[in-house]
C-alpha cells in the first residue's frame, strides 16, 4: 500500500509541475501586448474592376526564404477567390501579378462559386492549402473543404480527390456548414514522444 501511495504522490507532483510549467509558459512566451501599426491597413482592396475590389480579408502568412508570403481572400460581387502577396518586412506588401492565385472551378465543380478561408502550410518544400469551396448547385452539399498543392505558393494544383471533407448527414451537428478550417502540422525528431 505504501508503494502505491508513493508512486501516486510522485506522479501527482510531476503532473502538478507540468501543469505549472504549462501555465508559466503561456504567460512567458505568448505575445499579450499588441500595438497596431500606424500605417494600417497594410493590404487594401484592389482598384475598381479588379478581382479583389470589394474586399481583402482572412490573411494567412508564412515566412519562407527571407520573405513573408500572405494568402488572402478577395472578392468582387458575389465570388470570392484567393490571392497572394509578398513582403520583406510584413508591413509593405506587393500583390502577385498572377492574382487570384487560386480561382474558382468551372461551372458544376465543387468550388464553382467561391474559394475562400485558405489555410496554408509548407511541408517538405511543398505548399499545401485547405480551403472552402462553394458551389452554385443549391440542391447539393454546397460547402466543402478542398485541398490544393503548389511548389511556389503561386501556381496551385487542385487535388483530384477533392473534396476532402463535406458536411455530415442530415440531422448531424455539421449537416449545414463546414468552413474556416485551420490545419496544424507537427514534426518530431527521431526519439521524441508526441504527447
Amino acid at each position: 500500500m505504501k508503494t502505491t501511495v508513493t508512486i501516486f504522490t510522485k506522479m501527482m507532483k510531476k503532473i502538478s509541475l507540468l501543469f505549472l510549467f504549462s501555465i508559466l509558459s503561456l504567460n512567458l512566451f505568448c505575445q499579450i501586448n499588441w500595438t497596431k501599426h500606424p500605417d494600417n491597413p497594410v493590404l487594401t482592396p484592389g482598384s475598381p474592376g479588379e478581382w479583389d475590389e470589394a474586399s481583402v480579408y482572412y490573411p494567412q502568412v508564412i515566412y519562407h526564404n527571407s520573405t513573408y508570403h500572405l494568402w488572402y481572400q478577395g472578392s468582387r460581387t458575389d465570388t470570392t477567390r484567393i490571392g497572394h502577396a509578398t513582403s520583406p518586412d510584413g508591413i509593405t506588401w506587393t500583390k502577385d501579378a498572377n492574382n487570384p492565385v487560386l480561382d474558382v472551378g468551372p461551372d458544376g465543380a465543387w468550388d464553382d462559386q467561391s474559394a475562400y478561408f485558405g489555410s496554408v502550410l509548407l511541408v517538405d518544400d511543398v505548399f499545401h492549402m485547405w480551403y472552402n469551396g462553394d458551389t452554385t448547385n443549391w440542391g447539393e452539399d454546397m460547402n466543402k473543404i478542398v485541398h490544393a498543392t503548389s511548389p511556389d505558393g503561386i501556381t496551385w494544383t487542385k487535388d483530384p480527390n477533392n473534396p476532402v471533407l463535406t458536411t455530415g448527414p442530415s440531422g448531424s451537428w455539421d449537416d449545414t456548414w463546414i468552413y474556416d478550417c485551420n490545419v496544424v502540422y507537427r514534426t518530431v525528431s527521431t526519439g521524441q514522444r508526441i504527447p
